[in-house]
C-alpha cells in the first residue's frame, strides 16, 4: 500500500486510536478504469440488502463495459444486527467484490465517508448511502462523464420514493448560484476521490453536522472545482420517517449561519454567473459549459 492522505491528518489520528490496520490500508494514489462504490451504514440493517444487490448489479454493468469495480461497506458500529448481516451476505455471496470494514466506535457518517474515500482502490468513488439504490444500467454513463470532463463532482437525477411511489426529484438540475441559499445536490454522486480528500473531505465540523453534503458542494465550488449534472437517472432516493434531514430541522437556521460565515461573507454573490456547473451527456458531450447560462434565476 501507498502512504497515506497528507490531507487527512486528523482522521488518520482518529483512526489510529479506533483501529490501526486501517491506517495502513488508506490509498494515496488510487487506481483509474474503474469504481469504488462506498455505502457508510449505521443501524440501516433493513435496507442494506437492497442497496448491496443494486451496487453488485451495477459492477456488472460496469464491466460489461469495460470498468473493474468494488463493493465496499462500512459498518460504523451498528446495534441492529447489520454485523451479522454482511457476515451472512460474505458468505453466501462468496462475491470478492464485496469488502466490508467493521469499526468498533461510532465515528459519524462524515467520518465514515472520509474513510471510505480513503480506503477507496478506484479513483472514482460512487457515495452511496444505505438506504438509496442505484438504477445499475446507468452507471457506465457517469464513470464515462467523469472521465472524460475532469469533474470533481458529477450528479444525476434520483428518483424520490415513499411508500413505494415516486414522489419527487432529486438533484435534477445543473450547480448553480441557488446552492449558496438552497442544497438540491443530494451526496448520492460520483466523485473524484483523490481530489476529494485533497481538499480535506467531508467535514467534521460538529456545527455542520448532518449539512456535511452542503458544505462539500460550497467547497468545491469555493476551489473552483467542476460539478457536472449528467441528465440521466443515478438511482433512487427514499424518504423515510426518521431521515437525517427531517432530525436536523431544529438547527437550520443555526448551521445556516455558519455556511454564510463560511462561504457568504461578502454578501449574496450577484456576480457569479448563474449556472456554476455544466451539463454534459457522452453521446452529445457538454450541453451546457459552466458559466454559460442566464443570469436570471427564473425559479
Amino acid at each position: 500500500m501507498t502512504e497515506r492522505q497528507p490531507a487527512a491528518g486528523a482522521e488518520v489520528e482518529l483512526l489510529e486510536q479506533l483501529d490501526p490496520a486501517l491506517t495502513r490500508l488508506i490509498r494515496q494514489r488510487k487506481e483509474t478504469g474503474g469504481v469504488t462504490i462506498v455505502i457508510p451504514t449505521w443501524n440501516h440493517r433493513e435496507f442494506l440488502p437492497r442497496a448491496i444487490r443494486s451496487a453488485l448489479t451495477a459492477l456488472d454493468r460496469l464491466a460489461d463495459s469495460g470498468f473493474a469495480g468494488e463493493l465496499l461497506v462500512i459498518d460504523d458500529a451498528s446495534r441492529d444486527g447489520t454485523h451479522r448481516l454482511l457476515r451472512s451476505a460474505e458468505v453466501a455471496l462468496n462475491d470478492p467484490r464485496l469488502l466490508t470494514v467493521f469499526l468498533d466506535h461510532n465515528v459519524g457518517l462524515p467520518r465514515a465517508r472520509n474513510l471510505g474515500l480513503g480506503l477507496a482502490r478506484f479513483r472514482y468513488a460512487l457515495m452511496h448511502d444505505a438506504d438509496n439504490e442505484l438504477v445499475p444500467e446507468n452507471l457506465p454513463v457517469f464513470v464515462e462523464s467523469i472521465a472524460a470532463t475532469s469533474a470533481a463532482f458529477v450528479h444525476g437525477n434520483l428518483l424520490v420514493r415513499s411508500g413505494g411511489e415516486v414522489v419527487g426529484l432529486r438533484s435534477a438540475e445543473v450547480a448553480s448560484a441557488r446552492l449558496y441559499d438552497l442544497n438540491y445536490l443530494d451526496a448520492f454522486a460520483l466523485v473524484d476521490a483523490e481530489r476529494i480528500l485533497e481538499l480535506g473531505g467531508y467535514t467534521t465540523n460538529a456545527e455542520l453536522a448532518g449539512w456535511e453534503d452542503w458544505e462539500l458542494v460550497l467547497h468545491l465550488l469555493a476551489e473552483e472545482e467542476r460539478l457536472v449534472f449528467v441528465p440521466v437517472t443515478m438511482g433512487w432516493y427514499d424518504r423515510v420517517p426518521d431521515s437525517m434531514s427531517r432530525q436536523l430541522s431544529p438547527q437550520k437556521e443555526a448551521r445556516l449561519a455558519v455556511l454564510r460565515r463560511m462561504y457568504q461573507q461578502s454578501g449574496p454573490r450577484d456576480w457569479l454567473p448563474f449556472e456554476l456547473g455544466g451539463i454534459y451527456h457522452p453521446a452529445t458531450g457538454f450541453l451546457q459549459q459552466a458559466g454559460a447560462g442566464s443570469d436570471d434565476d427564473s425559479d
